[in-house]
């Protein structure tokens, strides 16, 4: 990890649950982070999506499309969340 990085101790929810969530997982891992789950409106089949996002984890999206992406990141950071 590189020097002022620091994780949340309450761990990482990751919005999204295709492709790019999986991806954006491993390196969020590999960073240090603890993955408490994803949450999708529409999860593919057979993934489980989390009720919702706990008050105190940090979030990241890992939605493919740059534009949806940048959207939700930006009502998640205006509702108070932490973004990772």
């Amino acid at each position: 990890m590189s020097a002022g990085h620091q994780t949340s101790r309450n761990g990482l929810v990751i919005y999204g649950a295709w492709f790019f969530s999986r991806v954006v997982a491993e390196v969020a891992e590999a960073c240090g982070w603890s993955i408490l789950g994803l949450v999708d409106p529409n999860p593919p089949d057979g993934t489980v999506s989390l009720p919702a996002i706990p008050e105190d984890a940090s979030v990241i999206v890992a939605i493919g499309d740059n534009n949806t992406r940048s959207f939700v990141h930006d009502r998640l950071a205006e509702s108070g969340r932490t973004m990772a």
